[in-house]
C-alpha cells in the first residue's frame, strides 16, 4: 500500500514529512512520506520518486514521534494522572516508613544489661 491510515487515542502534533532523518530506528533507506492529521486521525503517503514510479508500498515498519501539545486537553490530563499516581506512591512509601518505625519500637534488644 502507498497510504496508510490510523487512528490514535489523542490528536497530537507529527512532522509533516517523515523521512531517514527523522524516523526511528535508524534505517537509511530513501524512502519518504507525507503526515495528513485529521484530529487524532494520521494518513501517511509515500512521496519519494519510487513512490512515482508506481512503487509505492513499503516494507520497513515505519515508526516516527508524535507528540501531544503541552497545554492540550490530553496533556493536562496526563500530567494530572501522572502527579495523581506520584501522590498514591508518596502516600504508601510514607505509611511504609511509619509503619516500620512503629516495628522498630516494639523489638528492642537489651544485651549485656542485667
Amino acid at each position: 500500500h502507498a497510504v496508510w491510515t490510523c487512528r490514535g487515542r489523542v490528536p497530537q502534533v507529527c512532522p509533516e514529512v517523515v523521512d531517514k532523518l527523522n524516523w526511528e530506528d535508524g534505517h537509511a533507506y530513501g524512502d519518504a512520506f507525507r503526515v495528513r492529521q485529521d484530529g487524532a486521525t494520521l494518513t501517511v503517503t509515500r512521496i519519494d520518486a519510487k513512490a512515482a514510479e508506481g512503487g509505492g508500498g513499503w516494507g520497513m515498519p515505519l515508526r516516527f514521534r508524535c507528540c501531544v501539545p503541552p497545554h492540550s486537553p490530553a496533556a493536562v490530563a496526563a500530567a494530572a494522572a501522572a502527579e495523581e499516581e506520584r501522590r498514591i506512591a508518596l502516600g504508601r512509601a510514607e505509611a511504609a516508613v511509619a509503619d516500620a518505625a512503629a516495628d522498630a519500637r516494639g523489638h528492642y534488644w537489651r544485651l549485656g544489661v542485667p
